[in-house]
């Protein structure tokens, strides 16, 4: 199960196999604000693994 997703019109952090806070690329800015955001979130997941 992947826990980062994105289409391309929303991210998805998936929870578990039945809940995802679900953000709206639209709530950002500026297009580089949501890639950045990916950015930062897969970051953070990777680190997290590595941390488990």
């Amino acid at each position: 199960m992947e826990i980062f997703n994105e289409t391309k019109q929303y991210f998805f952090i998936l929870i578990n196999k039945a809940s995802a806070h679900v953000i709206p690329k639209r709530s950002f800015e500026t297009e580089a604000e949501a890639v950045r955001f990916a950015e930062q979130v897969r970051t953070y997941m990777k680190t997290a693994q590595h941390n488990t």
